[in-house]
């Protein structure tokens, strides 16, 4: 009974060979003869089995021997030895896949039965191939169920958010979300899919870093063949740079519009403010030819030309300063400054702007005269002082403009750092960087109110980098403000160094006096001394000083002060430091008015002050303490 007989395989899907295998004079297997095929064998391997019987197979394939796979030898050592053999095989010579079962009923025979393959194997490959692509694809893809639990996220997800395949396996991509979409984005987001359409969309999500990151995604519904969804697949897209890029390109148009902006109005502005003084100049210049105008007119005509003139410098003069800081042709011009000598000076000519305002002006100048002495280019600090003493009177109406200087020896180089500060509108907080810009105001509408044309900012911010130094804001909206801008402390003579560099632990007086012309009579008197000097503007500040201030070796008192009266200061810090001497400097020079006061005070002096007695009387205290 044949092989064939014995299975009586008879299906198309199935093919079935009988062979005897051929050996060589050395005993090897050379070749085999087909002993008999069934009906579908010419059907699954498109070898025509019309007189294939008595055919070595050398003849029905040529060239077999030569294959990838050695089809005799395999068959050979089944047909010698017995047994049964299981492949999945690949014969370019037929360009068909087969899947084998061989075996031996008897010595040199064998029997095949095989399928062809080569549809699920092309079908394999191709299944192959896009698991690659999806692997190996630069987009995220993640595949859910319809309750959107994930099942499967190809390793760039992991790249994309720091979430492991295993992490994430079974849980919701929610896991994503950033907070920064309404619930409404992702209810129209489910509401597309499940109706089986396409999503298109742009994600804010945050990675398992806690890091933002863009995404662009599209969401697709699968179908199974009853057209029911049976799974989301998603694939995305990090486009974060671009992202950024995006908003960078968004905030430079913006930019650039803004200037554009602050250009016209600048420009607009300018010719308002050139006009406007051009205007009174030309008028009052016609005015002047007339010949009948009495001397009291022509004077003060004169006075309002002169002063217009000077105006309309003043403009020419920061114009061509910001073109030459952008050229880059603005230099430094250094020689010696005496700071206070600056200040003091400074304090003159504006509190004369201040005569018809209820401003208080206070000045502060921290280093004695020898230690004030520095090298720096006068035109250009005198040039920021005055800018921003400008802007404080302009936009202060009432209450107090306050300036001065203090050395800072924390940093190297050190630096002496320069303060006015005003009661005055402020400035929000959202414009401390915008109001250093050229043309910008903190309201476009203070133009129209204050005047001015939007460049003395800008043009101290310029100076004060090209001097080495730094210039900020600090400032409450209708509260006042504060400016701060620093340049290197370069002194004259190089040993007074040394010596400033003692002030931590020189003694400090504290002298207490709400008239700025008295206190500075006191530094006057003072600078000799080579102590620290402290100024308070009122007995709250004295109070507030000396409790922080651990090497007072003297206070100096003035009595009629606002905020709190010298003499209840006086008995606030004496609780507080009982062995500190305090004396009263007062105008009370009656002795009913010095006795109501000289339990409180450790000395007496009265207004006007003498030099010599001054510096006298206050020596025996210190001394004392000494």
């Amino acid at each position: 009974m044949t092989p064939l007989t014995t299975h009586s395989l008879n299906t198309p899907f199935l093919g079935y060979a009988y062979h005897k295998i051929i050996l060589d004079e050395t005993g090897k297997p050379h070749d085999f003869i087909y002993l008999e095929v069934s009906p579908y064998f010419e059907a699954l391997t498109g070898i025509p089995t019309n007189g294939i019987i008595g055919k070595r197979v050398r003849e029905v394939i040529p060239g077999i021997e030569n294959s990838e796979f050695d089809w005799i030898a395999f068959y050979g050592k089944i047909a010698l030895e017995g047994g049964e053999a299981e492949i999945e095989q690949y014969e370019a010579l037929l360009k068909r896949w087969f899947r084998i079962y061989a075996y031996s009923d008897k010595k040199f025979f064998f029997a095949t039965f095989f399928i062809d393959i080569t549809k699920q194997k092309e079908n394999e490959l191709e299944l192959q191939k896009l698991t690659q692509a999806i692997e190996q694809n630069p987009a995220c893809v993640v595949i859910t169920d319809i309750q959107g639990n994930i099942e499967y996220v190809n390793p760039q997800f992991t790249q994309n958010t720091g979430y492991t395949k295993e992490e994430v396996k079974g849980k919701n991509p929610r896991i994503l979300q950033s907070g920064k979409h309404p619930k409404e984005f992702y209810q129209q987001l489910w509401k597309t899919i499940s109706s089986g359409n396409v999503w298109r969309g742009e994600f804010l999500n945050v990675k398992k870093s806690g890091e933002l990151y863009y995404e662009s995604a599209t969401i697709s519904p699968i179908f199974n063949d009853q057209h029911q969804i049976v799974n989301y697949v998603a694939i995305k897209e990090d486009i974060t740079e671009k992202k950024i890029i995006e908003q960078e390109l968004i905030k430079a148009k913006e930019r650039a519009e803004e200037h554009e902006r602050l250009k016209t109005a600048f420009l607009q502005n300018m010719s308002h403010e050139i006009r406007t003084p051009l205007n009174a100049i030309s008028g009052f210049t016609q005015l002047l030819a007339n010949p009948n105008i009495t001397a009291e007119k022509r004077r003060n005509y004169g006075a309002i030309i002169q002063s217009n003139v000077h105006y309309l410098i003043s403009i020419v003069t920061d114009i061509l300063t910001m073109a030459a800081l952008e050229t880059g042709q603005e230099k430094i011009i250094l020689s010696e400054v005496n700071i206070n000598d600056l200040i003091i000076g400074l304090l003159h000519v504006f509190k004369q702007q201040t005569v018809n305002k209820p401003i208080a002006f206070y000045v502060t100048p921290s280093l004695n005269d020898n230690d004030a002495e520095i090298y720096t280019d006068r035109t250009k600090l005198n040039q920021i002082l005055n800018n921003l003493l400008s802007n404080a009177i302009k936009f202060t109406d009432q209450g107090f403009i306050d300036f001065g200087y203090t050395l800072k020896t924390e940093t190297t180089p050190w630096m002496l750092q320069f303060y006015v500060k005003d009661s005055g509108i402020g400035i929000a907080k959202e414009n401390y960087e915008k109001i250093f810009e050229r043309f910008h105001q903190a309201d476009s509408s203070i133009s129209r109110v204050y005047g001015g044309n939007g460049l003395g900012l800008a043009i101290c911010k310029g100076l004060v980098e090209l001097m080495g130094g730094k210039i900020w804001v600090e400032s409450t909206a209708g509260k006042g403000s504060t400016f701060y801008f620093t340049i290197p402390y370069q002194p004259v003579n190089i040993t007074k160094k040394s010596e400033t560099n003692s002030h931590s632990t020189k003694k400090t007086i504290l002298v207490a006096e709400d008239e700025e012309i008295n206190y500075l009579l006191v530094v006057e008197f003072l600078n000799e001394l080579n102590y620290n000097l402290v100024h308070a503007k009122n007995g709250k500040e004295a109070v507030e000083i000396a409790q922080n201030e651990p090497n007072i070796a003297i206070i100096l008192m003035d009595i009629k002060m606002p905020e709190m009266p010298g003499d209840e200061a006086a008995q606030m810090i004496k609780s507080l430091h009982p062995n500190i001497p305090i004396l009263a400097v007062s105008a009370y020079a009656l002795n009913k008015e010095r006795a109501k006061y000289e339990n409180i005070f450790d000395g007496y002096l009265t207004k006007p002050l003498e030099r010599d007695n001054f510096l006298n009387y206050i020596t025996k205290f210190i001394e004392k303490d000494v």
